[in-house]
């Protein structure tokens, strides 16, 4: 049997979505947008962990080159360093000898004198001897040449000490205004050894 509805149109019942479906559809959608927008905070997140990651890995790149321009010019210290050392080693060590021997005769007492002057100087040592004389008798005489020879420093620098074991009294021949002298045979002055790198 076919039913027609004669009434107007603002008066027939209106057909509604069932509400279980209506909810369901409700739900889904919020269900989707909660989806989409997590999914948004974890494409954002990613980005942002990569872009730090980036920025870390750079920071690390550019230390790394850093701490090896450090190391390059730590060397090049160090071997400048021992060049200086080796200059230093070579100057301590090197004596200008007529130098040395017008500081010596500047500071010998007025009442000694030279008889020779040997000089030898080799790698890692040497000495400088000496043959003087001293007028009077007085053994106090050799105290005070040991004196004026340590008491320059310019002069002693490059020495160890002073070697003085003999003393001779001597005859003086005629026209001496002593009829004695003494005589030092062996003055031996050693010098210094110089370490390499330190100048000591």
């Amino acid at each position: 049997m076919i039913e027609i509805n004669l009434l107007p149109p603002q008066y027939r019942s209106v057909e509604r979505t069932p509400l279980p479906v209506f909810m369901s559809l409700i739900v889904g959608i919020v269900l989707v947008a909660g989806a989409l927008g997590a999914l948004g905070l974890v494409i954002e997140a990613k980005r942002q962990a990569e872009e730090q990651r980036g920025n870390l890995t750079a920071e690390r790149d550019r230390k790394k080159a850093e701490a090896a321009v450090v190391d390059q010019l730590e060397a090049e210290i160090r071997e400048a360093q021992g060049r200086v050392n080796t200059l230093l080693n070579i100057a301590e060590s090197k004596i200008y000898w007529a130098m040395k021997l017008e500081q010596l005769v500047r500071i010998l007492p007025p009442h000694v004198w030279l008889d020779s002057i040997v000089v030898s100087q080799k790698q890692g040592g040497g000495e400088l001897r000496l043959v003087a004389n001293a007028r009077g008798t007085g053994f106090n005489r050799l105290a005070e040449l040991k004196q004026a020879l340590r008491g320059d420093t310019n002069f002693f620098y490059h020495f160890d000490g002073i070697e003085a074991p003999t003393i001779n009294i001597v005859q003086a021949p005629k026209g001496y205004a002593e009829p004695e002298y003494l005589n030092f045979p062996t003055i031996v002055l050693p010098l210094k050894r110089f370490d390499a790198g330190t100048g000591r």
